[in-house]
């Protein structure tokens, strides 16, 4: 990824060859080509949902314009959703200074109608997104307006988007100098995107466009440009738009069906992540646990949340790291805390580590390990974009919510067609996200727990500081009060909850083999050492269980033996109004806040924004089919 740079006050991005559009009349020209032009701010002051595409994020310009004169404009009711594309994300420094820049050489009359807008710039500041490829939602602190970064290629995330847009902001750089933001099939697509009566504005008037736009169903107008330009476009789609084209799920989703009735089993982060989700939705929730909320691996002091650098596609690593950067947008609106780290990583793979800096596409959040200075010698790979968070507060924080119910100690001996929860219910929406306990509910689910002993050790005396993570074989994460999690161990199927010598002694050996120096920052841990055991669920693979539960017997019986490398069942092997947020093993606090924002958008009838072949790795009938392939 190039990395843009300031020639004089104008922001300029080498790989296109082209500036920033936020030299001193850049606010003006935002106005004029995506509000006006497309009467925008009349269309805001009659209220109800607006749903806006920014083709380009770059600086942030032409959201913050949007959102500034929606603020100014709609009644109190009004909504404002945004969806922001952008391949390569500016940092939040380069963009603000930018913008500053620019805003300091703008007419007054003009900030007053932009009202707020550097404001505005400084809210979404701590989920600004990263070059991570993901879906991250900013945090506005406007109950009224929601925005979601798509971070890539425009090409394969715009496709991803399964709505309908009320307007279209194309401001991608110039065809000339960025012309994979104006091939006909991307234009083709946005087309296909755009509501009846939607709109799409842009600065260039190249004829090629408005042929490409009017082929693919717009209206297309010239009308005056603005500044020197002579010329804009401005399209309308005056009727019904055509069929979106999404590319097929292998794993099939059951229609979207009215929710009823909804019970949660589990009250850790799965489960409280989950609960939370849908009352955002405004769906009331009841939510069982067997214990207390927090009980199990949710209940540990403190946890990492990173994402994950892998070559070649993999689907554990998209998974991993779309999970971090969703989770870390709706930590920040939740209010959940969240302490920004980075992370230095140990182990005997060098090679590949550089690998991964110059190969990875988000590679510019990796960092050289010669360059790292806080932490100790021997690190192959440092993390620029991690986290550590608490959380027991977390699932105290997710399940504070006037739409949930919490019924705790509540155990759930048997889940019976109905769905009954023991004597309770019916309930017409069931959520397993009770880890490796769901397979007690479920019989056949692939769960297992797996033991982990963690150990908290007091810092040694005079240790130098430490703000990064260090992960290898064991991790040991930043100090608390005077002390840092050391942890964890790995025991498949091992129900022993003693805490043990063994492992506490295991754990610091590892620790001392990656990473020798740890003595001087740290004490050995012994008897009087606290520590904690907890189980975290795992499935075949890696990967969590993310979706619809299905009958083993009726995917074996409908199963289509033609298609051997897509093979596929007749959704009606899936059990109604059940599904599954369990196995996400030491990755958890990541992954399930994700995984509920993909069950719910299911449930809803809406496609999830992960690609298809993740969808299809995390869903669970992935083990149904293999049994029955076998």
């Amino acid at each position: 990824m190039s990395t843009p740079t300031w020639t004089g006050t104008r922001l300029h991005h080498p790989a296109f060859d082209d500036h920033y559009g936020v030299d001193d009349g850049g606010f003006a020209e935002a106005v004029h080509v995506f509000i006006d032009a497309a009467r925008l701010a009349e269309r805001f002051a009659r209220g109800g949902v607006h749903r806006v595409g920014d083709l380009g994020l770059g600086s942030g310009r032409n959201l913050l314009v949007v959102w500034s004169i929606f603020a100014r404009v709609a009644p109190p009711d009004a909504r404002l959703e945004v969806v922001s594309f952008e391949r390569d994300p500016l940092s939040w420094s380069d963009a603000q200074a930018a913008l500053a820049h620019c805003w300091e050489r703008t007419p007054a009359a003009l900030k007053d109608r932009l009202d707020g807008l550097l404001t505005r710039m400084d809210q979404v500041s701590t989920t600004w997104p990263t070059a991570l490829p993901a879906v991250s939602e900013l945090h506005t602190g406007d109950p009224r307006v929601r925005i979601e970064v798509r971070v890539g290629d425009a090409a394969v995330t715009v496709p991803r988007l399964d709505a309908d847009l009320d307007h279209w902001c194309l401001d991608g750089f110039s065809p000339s100098a960025n012309p994979g933001m104006w091939e006909d099939d991307l234009l083709a697509a946005i087309a296909a995107r755009t509501a009846r009566g939607g709109t799409v504005a842009t600065y260039t008037a190249v004829g090629r466009i408005r042929r490409a736009l009017g082929d693919a169903g717009l209206s297309m107008t010239r009308v005056p440009g603005f500044g020197r330009k002579r010329h804009m476009l401005v399209g309308e789609r005056t009727l019904g738009g055509t069929a979106r084209a999404m590319q097929p799920v292998r794993h099939p989703w059951p229609e979207a069906r009215p929710l009823g009735r909804v019970a949660v089993i589990g009250a850790g982060v799965a489960g409280g992540s989950m609960a939370r989700e849908l009352a955002e939705e405004g769906v009331a929730v009841e939510v069982f646990e067997a214990q207390s909320i927090a009980a199990g691996a949710s209940g540990n002091p403190w946890g990492l949340l990173q994402p994950l650098p892998n070559l070649g596609g993999s689907p554990v690593g998209d998974w991993t790291t779309r999970a971090f950067a969703w989770t870390r947008g709706r930590a920040h609106q939740w209010g959940l805390p969240w302490h920004d780290l980075r992370v230095a990583r140990y182990g005997d793979k060098r090679a590949y580590a550089d690998k991964l800096r110059d190969r990875l596409e988000w590679g510019s959040v990796l960092e050289d390990p010669e360059c790292i200075e806080d932490a100790p010698p021997g690190a192959i790979l440092g993390i620029q974009t991690a986290a550590m968070v608490p959380p027991r507060e977390w699932c105290r924080r997710l399940l504070d919510h006037p739409a949930i119910t919490v019924h705790a100690p509540r155990p759930i001996q048997a889940l019976q067609p109905g769905w009954f929860l023991d004597d309770e219910g019916p309930f017409d929406t069931v959520i397993l996200a009770n880890s490796w306990s769901a397979r007690e509910l479920v019989p056949g689910l692939d769960l297992h727990p797996v033991r982990g002993q963690l150990a908290t050790v007091a810092v040694t005396d005079g240790a130098p500081a430490a703000t990064r993570a260090w992960c290898g074989p064991v991790y040991l994460l930043p100090a608390h009060e005077g002390r840092r999690v050391l942890g964890a161990t790995y025991g498949r199927d091992d129900l022993d909850p003693a805490l043990r010598t063994t492992d506490r002694k295991w754990l610091w050996d590892t620790l001392l083999e990656s990473i020798p120096d740890a003595v001087k920052y740290v004490d050995e841990p012994d008897g009087d050492t606290p520590g904690r055991v907890s189980w975290r669920g795992v499935t075949p693979g890696r990967l969590p269980f993310v979706g619809p539960v299905d009958d083993p017997a009726e995917v074996a019986r409908t199963l289509d033996p033609r298609k051997r490398t897509r093979p596929q069942f007749s959704p009606t092997a899936l059990r109604p109004g059940l599904w599954i947020s369990a196995g996400h093993g030491s990755r958890g606090l990541g992954g399930a806040p994700f995984a509920a924002k993909v069950l719910v958008d299911g449930m809803l009838g809406r496609r999830p924004p992960v690609p298809v072949d993740t969808l299809d790795a995390v869903h669970p009938s992935r083990v149904s089919i293999a049994r029955a392939r076998r």
